[in-house]
């Protein structure tokens, strides 16, 4: 697991489930871009054949930075004490989810790939937050039981 999925602001645990895709996330901007230069060299150069590499790179760098943003730079806040659990987009947009109280740990699936969730303890089944990244392998999936999901138990507890 990831050491930056999980770090302590002070009293408070800031969770990043999906932390450990932001450097395929930058290694696919990375390639977008080199195929927008290249789209731009050849338009300036040769007038000609730009359009692929263009639009190959815009396919590649505006799906990417979303789902940077959305999805591998989410964070959740559990803070110590009586106050709620929240969530953040790469630490913009601050918003509170649930009472630490009414929170129970669920293991849900996203395209048969399981991974788990906090979720409100009077609808287990309805909307619920990741807080693990997918746990695909028996590898990973007994490395966060033992490592980080105690923290977090501990955290919700407290």
């Amino acid at each position: 697991m990831n050491d930056k999925m999980m770090h302590w602001q002070g009293t408070d645990l800031i969770v990043t489930p999906n932390r450990c895709y932001v450097k395929n996330t930058i290694r696919i901007i990375i390639v977008g871009v080199m195929f927008l230069c290249l789209g731009i060299y050849l338009a300036i150069r040769y007038q000609d054949f730009w359009q692929l590499p263009l639009a190959t790179g815009g396919c590649l760098v505006f799906p990417a930075l979303l789902y940077k943003f959305f999805s591998a730079d989410i964070q959740l806040y559990i803070p110590a004490g009586k106050a709620a659990v929240s969530m953040s987009f790469g630490g913009y947009f601050k918003h509170t989810l649930i009472d630490k109280n009414e929170v129970q740990i669920v293991q849900n699936t996203l395209n048969g790939k399981p991974y788990m969730a906090i979720a409100s303890k009077n609808n287990p089944y309805g909307r619920s937050y990741q807080i693990s990244p997918f746990l695909t392998s028996a590898h990973k999936d007994k490395l966060y039981n033992e490592n980080i999901l105690p923290v977090i138990k501990q955290q919700l507890l407290s």
